[in-house]
């Protein structure tokens, strides 16, 4: 009985480990995942700016030359506002990930610590139960010594 039970917390424990074990490792990889595509982006964004700068400068070159021009760098202006917008969008996102992140964590945290209290009171019970065996089987073993002297 006490080895089905060690047996048993054993498993228990091994299957909590694995679970904690494969939680964490999906919210790393979500994690890492989040950042390098925020990251991808960012640089993404980088080079479109570099790209629209210059272009800008070509433009401005031309300038006097180019009828238009004003409408074009106007329009370029307001690309470089909305790339700079999602470059100052970037920090939220990333903090808004984070915290996504850590709420599951948290969470998934709290599952498992109340499995293993669980699984403690579990444990403590059966080891009460053991202890009660024991003594009437100790109370047994000195009627039947008794028995025998007399």
């Amino acid at each position: 009985m006490l080895n089905a039970l060690e047996t048993q917390i054993s498993n228990n424990y091994s299957q909590l480990h694995q679970e904690l074990q494969q939680n964490t490792a999906v919210l790393d990889t979500r994690i890492v995942n989040n950042i390098s595509d925020l990251n991808d982006s960012y640089n993404q964004l980088n080079q479109f700016l570099v790209n629209l700068e210059d272009e800008f400068i070509v433009l401005t070159e031309q300038t006097s030359k180019l009828e238009n021009s004003t409408t074009r760098l106007d329009d370029i202006q307001s690309q470089l506002q909305a790339q700079i917008q999602n470059l100052q969008d970037l920090p939220q996102q990333i903090t808004s990930n984070y915290s996504q992140s850590e709420m599951n964590l948290h969470s998934n945290t709290t599952v498992l610590d109340q499995r293993i209290f669980n699984n403690a009171s579990i444990l403590n019970f059966s080891v009460q139960s053991l202890n009660a065996s024991l003594i009437d089987w100790k109370s047994g073993q000195e009627l039947i010594q008794q028995q025998i002297l007399i």
